[in-house]
Parts: structure tokens; C-alpha cells; sequence
């Protein structure tokens, strides 16, 4: 496939679902947390907090698989992946929605003065600083907090979800909530800009921060939000 089709693959079928996932299992547990006293009460404990336990392995393997290396064994979709996709080709990529793009870019806050001018392979190498830049390395002992927590993700995922290792729950660090969030956040503005620009697929207004699709990720939440209702919950 073309780079341009690749990227296009890599987004609509790999990092928008997963953004989807997360931002689903982050709404889900927030309305459980948020009622979590009157669900005890009302004898739904042991249900939600079944439910729970899977919404946050489901939310660890979203954010893991976000940022997940690309593998030289096997193709992944990932930030990563569509970041070295358009390094690679950088120089034969022809930009269909540039001024979109520069527009998304500059309300990033990435310096766009002059890039009107500026080639294709140009713009393409300046999106792929900027990202390169934003995304969190995982690094236990980074001073950045986002280094961190994605460090934290990642070894839940490998020791306690996707491998059974002998290691105790407490002894595993734990990445927040909110730097949950802020990680699928820094992935909704790749898709933002990338999925316009390159791909012309509408994600989000002009600035890629209102993302579109987490709207509808919040959609069985206000269903359980009803449900909670008729339970005389909340």
C-alpha cells in the first residue's frame, strides 16, 4: 500500500479504536467511582467492581498499545508506527489537506510562521519533530511525569495482564487516572491533526483537542447513567 494508505490504516484501524477503548473505560469507571458509596448500598458491589477490574485491563492495553515500539517481527498500528511511516517517506508524500494541517498545527501551539512556503517533505519532517517531541518515553526514572506513567502502564500490561508474573500487585507502580487521560489525550491530537491532514478524515474541529469521537465513547455511559436512575442510584 501506498505510505499515505498506511497511515490511513494505522489510524482508523488501530490508534482511533484504541483512543475509543480508553476513553470508554475511563468514562465507565469515573460513573462507577463517581456513585460507588450508593452502589455498595444498594448490594451492587461485587458486580461494578467485577466490572471494573476489566474496564481498567481494558484501559491499560489501550494506552499501552498507543504507544507500543513498532516491531521488526510484525506490523503494529501505533503512534510510533505512523510516525516512522511518515519519516520514512517523508520526501514522496504529497500532503492532500495542508492548509488543514498547518491550521491544526498552529493550535497545538507547534511555530508555523512561513510553513505556507515551506515543500511537503518539509512540513512532513516538522510534524514528525513535533510529535516526536510530545510523546512520552517510558522511563521509570525520567524527571517528565508521563515518562513515568507510561512506564507504569507498560509493566502492568507485560507483569500482571498479559503475563502472570510472580510479582505483587503492590509492589507494581501505578500510573494515575489523569495521566491516563493526558496520554490519550496527546494521541487524540496526532489523530486530530494526522487523520485530516494526510488521511482526510474529519476527527476533530480545527483544533485537534476537540476531538469528535469522544462524545460517542461516553455513549453506554449515559445509558449506565439511566440505569443507575431507574436503580435509584445517584
Amino acid at each position: 500500500m501506498s505510505p499515505i494508505e498506511e497511515l490511513k490504516d494505522i489510524v482508523t484501524e488501530g490508534i482511533a479504536l484504541d483512543i475509543f477503548d480508553a476513553e470508554e473505560s475511563l468514562a465507565f469507571l469515573d460513573s462507577i467511582g463517581t456513585n460507588a458509596d450508593e452502589i455498595n448500598k444498594a448490594t451492587f458491589g461485587a458486580f461494578f467492581g467485577t466490572l471494573q477490574r476489566y474496564l481498567n485491563r481494558q484501559l491499560v492495553l489501550s494506552v499501552s498499545r498507543l504507544f507500543e515500539e513498532p516491531k521488526k517481527r510484525y506490523r503494529i498500528r501505533s503512534l510510533r508506527t505512523a510516525i516512522n511511516v511518515l519519516e520514512n517517506n517523508a520526501a514522496a508524500i504529497v500532503i492532500p489537506e495542508k492548509p488543514n494541517l498547518i491550521v491544526a498545527l498552529k493550535a497545538l501551539g507547534a511555530y508555523t510562521e512561513g510553513m505556507e512556503k515551506a515543500t511537503d517533505e518539509e512540513i512532513t519532517l516538522e510534524v514528525v519533530d513535533f510529535f516526536s517531541a510530545k510523546f512520552p518515553k517510558a522511563n521509570q526514572e525520567s524527571i517528565a511525569a508521563l515518562d513515568v506513567a507510561l512506564y507504569a502502564t507498560k509493566t502492568i500490561r507485560d507483569k500482571n495482564i498479559a503475563h502472570s508474573e510472580a510479582v505483587s500487585w503492590d509492589e507494581l507502580p501505578k500510573p494515575t487516572y489523569v495521566q491516563l487521560e493526558h496520554l490519550v489525550e496527546i494521541a487524540k491530537e496526532f489523530v486530530g491533526t494526522v487523520g485530516l491532514g494526510y488521511t482526510s478524515t474529519v476527527y476533530s474541529s480545527n483544533d485537534p483537542r476537540e476531538y469528535y469521537l469522544s462524545d460517542d465513547a461516553k455513549r453506554s455511559t449515559r445509558c449506565l447513567n439511566r440505569m443507575f436512575k431507574k436503580l435509584g442510584i445517584g
